[in-house]
């Protein structure tokens, strides 16, 4: 997918809600030691720059597919949004889901056709269309996924209700505004700032500081992480990779994934509690 890996650091985590989580690092074999691919993107090598962006656009896109972000939306079928309403949010409305239509979140990956030609674009075989068919299925496919897991919507924290203060009923009414999770949880900070760092910044085509070697790769999305394509396909839910280009955003996944590694182990009536709702089942 990447190329010939030399070497991955990772690890699995298992989320308060028991979902597994992952976060690993992969280093291809061959690659150009950092500061020698910043003093080549600082010394104006339009081939190497060329071909640098030809790798990295091929592996990882900062956009939908098949068109913008209100395209995919208006054409990927989804339920109606919900409130929290105790036992009744079960209750969803699917009328509108069309006849047929399978969430890809909730299939397998489609393999593609086995046998097809060196040039499937320019060929009119059985096998080519064939390929090519399935081309068009697969990336309508991680646009499906990708606006329904990787889409990021900015939400206030539920605040606690105080009866008691000057102001509480109508501040309960501005908390139940779509802006506040039903979760509960939000990213917004008391200064409206999002922690998750939305939107991201955007860029048209890639583009390098010729001053500090910096680049940066195309993305055309602000609501969404970089993803991998195939990545995306192949998991069915919320994944997203980056190309790292500079030994301090190593270093800064390296320590992130390092703290999963290294977090404590539960506490006794946490490993107790987790037993016997295992053995109640």
């Amino acid at each position: 997918l990447f190329g010939k890996l030399s070497a991955y650091y990772g690890t699995v985590e298992e989320q308060g809600r028991k979902t597994l989580h992952g976060h690993f690092l992969v280093w291809v074999d061959g690659q150009l030691p950092l500061h020698i691919v910043r003093e080549r993107l600082m010394s104006g090598d339009s081939e190497f720059l060329q071909e640098l962006t030809d790798y990295v656009e091929s592996a990882f896109i900062g956009q939908f597919m098949t068109g913008s972000k209100d395209e995919v939306s208006a054409r990927v079928p989804q339920t109606s949004e919900y409130e929290d309403r105790g036992i009744h949010t079960i209750l969803v409305d699917k009328s509108t889901i069309p006849d047929g239509y399978l969430d890809p979140t909730l299939t397998l990956p489609e393999a593609p056709p086995p046998e097809f030609c060196n040039e499937p674009e320019i060929c009119s075989c059985e096998n080519c269309l064939s390929l090519l068919s399935w081309w068009e299925r697969f990336k309508l496919t991680v646009d499906d996924i990708l606006i329904r897991s990787n889409v990021h919507s900015c939400y206030q924290k539920r605040v606690k209700k105080d009866s008691s203060s000057p102001g509480s009923a109508e501040k309960s009414k501005q908390d139940k505004v779509a802006k506040v999770h039903f979760t509960g949880k939000g990213c917004l900070n008391k200064d409206g700032v999002c922690t998750a760092r939305f939107p991201r910044e955007v860029f048209m085509k890639t583009t390098v500081d010729r001053e500090t070697g910096h680049i940066n790769i195309k993305k055309q999305e602000s609501s969404i992480n970089d993803v991998s394509p195939t990545v995306t396909a192949a998991n069915r839910c919320n994944t997203d990779a980056r190309c790292l280009l500079s030994g301090t955003a190593v270093k800064a996944v390296v320590g992130y994934v390092t703290d999963y590694i290294t977090k404590g182990f539960l506490k006794t009536h946490q490993i107790f509690a987790a037993m016997y709702e295992s053995f109640s089942k």
